[in-house]
């Protein structure tokens, strides 16, 4: 029988105490907290989305169709200006065009691809006032000379820079969806949403 000493029996129960206890074996999924968290988070982001494009993405072609009437008044005021020509707007029910004033009378830009005839966007609606009166699409334009044949504009762009005053409303279709251009006679443009009637 071996002898243990007080030294042997010491190193014996310090290698016991030294030894890793085993540590309990985890499984790698998720909580069911951390499930929850991450449905909770997902379902804030759909409902974000769903609000933005809830108007079928009418908002942004009303949006857009504003821009781009804005800008192309904008290039047609300059031209005016830099070729001193006298441009105009004339407007349907479902789009609107650009004339330039010949000698013979008021004539379409059908050859320019800038100033082409546009039509609006299907469902889309307008509405115009100039110099503070009501216009009516369903006429050609009533701004200029009696004597002139050919087609009307309804808005004038000056060769001076001057614009018409007007005020033209974009609508989407049955949604409450409009955007507001207004045109000052300074040639200063403005779009703004507005509400729909």
């Amino acid at each position: 029988m071996a002898f243990m000493t007080s030294t042997t029996r010491h190193r014996a129960n310090s290698t016991r105490r030294r030894l890793p206890r085993s540590r309990p074996h985890h499984a790698g999924g998720f909580t069911l907290l951390e499930i929850m968290v991450v449905v909770v988070i997902i379902g804030v982001m759909v409902s974000f989305a769903v609000l933005r494009v809830g108007d079928g993405g009418q908002r942004k072609v009303v949006e857009q169709e504003a821009a781009r009437f804005r800008a192309l008044v904008g290039l047609a005021r300059e031209q005016a200006i830099l070729e001193a020509r006298e441009l105009g707007v004339t407007f349907t029910e479902d789009g609107y065009g650009f004339l330039v004033l010949e000698q013979d009378g008021w004539t379409t830009m059908e050859d320019d691809e800038l100033y082409r005839e546009r039509a609006l966007p299907s469902g889309m609606s307008v509405e115009l006032t100039a110099d503070a009166l009501p216009v009516s699409l369903t006429e050609s334009g009533g701004t200029g000379d009696d004597e002139l044949e050919g087609p009307r504009p309804h808005l004038l762009v000056l060769s001076s820079g001057e614009l018409t005053p007007f005020e033209l409303t974009l609508y989407a279709g049955q949604l409450d969806i409009a955007y507001r251009i207004q045109g000052k006679a300074n040639g200063e443009i403005t779009i703004e949403p507005t509400e729909a009637l």
